[in-house]
């Protein structure tokens, strides 16, 4: 059975607050600095700090110092063919600004009611279920305790040490998307549905594999690199909107997309999402909460398949022509337009 996410933002925790620019690129700095600087904007994750969901009022996610993003739970819709189904949650990272953008990144697993995510005095970072108030952790495999938690405004949510050491961070284990400031590393895939979108180790070549019952497609969408290169190599998107290939060493290898528009970009984020169809989509999406202009705009498309025949009809009437409106004229660029508005108006996770 298929979800698709319904994203629900409720009520909100108060706790400390912080400012990011107060943390260090390595990621060094001391809790005291948060707790004592009186410019903080935020909100700064203690121990015992808690998110839940618990009957009908629930206090559901940490914001981001702006209330760009926000790490909790959020509810899943039910299927249209099961509107009735049990209440279901995932843990995740939502960009807050728009209802319509889907989830950032997400855990594996989902959650029902009544549940916590607690930081213990300990340093665990937890999830606490009833009835019996079993705990296991949120993040597998952290090495070292947690003494504070921040949920960035570039959409990084990150664990620290005692020390301000970075424990964990959202950054380096991406799940469908990678955000504007992130980098995706070769050997680490972006998986959404049947798709998987990889950088490849030896060369650079970026590909999107779909694999179904019945087939398996593959779709380049960047060629293998040339010469000597530093690996590893990592498929970057910067926070002006700029996409491309950087070795090891810093030295820009290929871009796949230019932004030729950077004034007024402190309005965007950007961000780069998989879906479960095969496509690679870079979007823009407004953070200044003007809801009179489109939120999210799409820069570009990386598809799984070779162009079809209705893709191709829907661009030789625009070329031709100048405006998408003659396609409803044709029946086959018609059903283009439906397919791009679908694809306009899903979900990564099917």
């Amino acid at each position: 059975m298929s979800f698709l996410l319904l994203l629900l933002p409720l009520l909100v925790v108060e706790s400390s607050s912080f400012n990011d620019s107060n943390i260090t690129a390595n990621g060094t700095s001391s809790l005291s600095t948060f707790l004592n600087d009186s410019s903080f904007s935020g909100n700064i994750i203690t121990s015992n700090s808690s998110i839940s969901i618990f009957g009908d009022i629930s206090s559901t996610y940490w914001p981001s110092s702006s209330d760009n993003f926000g790490f909790g739970f959020y509810q899943i819709a039910c299927p249209s063919s099961s509107p009735h189904c049990p209440e279901k949650y995932v843990v995740g990272i939502r960009f807050l600004k728009s209802p319509s953008v889907p989830m950032v990144w997400t855990t594996n697993r989902y959650y029902s009611k009544p549940s916590s995510i607690l930081l213990t005095d300990e340093g665990n970072f937890v999830v606490r279920m009833k009835p019996d108030d079993k705990e296991e952790p949120l993040i597998p495999n952290i090495q070292k305790p947690v003494a504070y938690a921040v949920m960035h405004e570039n959409g990084n949510f990150v664990l620290y040490g005692s020390e301000s050491q970075i424990v964990w961070q959202s950054f380096d284990y991406p799940t469908y998307t990678i955000l504007g400031g992130q980098k995706l590393r070769s050997g680490v895939d972006l998986i959404s549905g049947e798709s998987r979108l990889s950088v490849q180790e030896t060369n650079g070549s970026v590909a999107i594999h779909v694999q179904s019952s019945e087939s398996v497609r593959v779709s380049v969408i960047s060629d293998a690199l040339e010469g000597s290169l530093k690996r590893p190599i990592f498929l970057t998107l910067n926070t002006t909107g700029d996409l491309y290939l950087v070795g090891s060493d810093g030295v820009l290898l290929k871009y796949l997309y230019r932004n030729k528009k950077h004034q007024g970009e402190g309005d965007y984020v950007y961000r780069a999402t998989l879906y479960s169809d095969g496509y690679f989509d870079l979007y823009k999406e407004r953070i200044d909460g003007n809801d009179h202009e489109k939120s999210s705009i799409l820069l570009q498309s990386w598809p799984v398949h070779h162009m079809s025949t209705r893709e191709k009809c829907l661009i030789a009437v625009k070329a031709f022509f100048g405006f998408v409106g003659l396609c409803f004229l044709l029946a086959i660029c018609y059903s283009a337009v439906k397919a791009v508005w679908a694809r306009l108006n899903r979900s990564p996770v099917s």
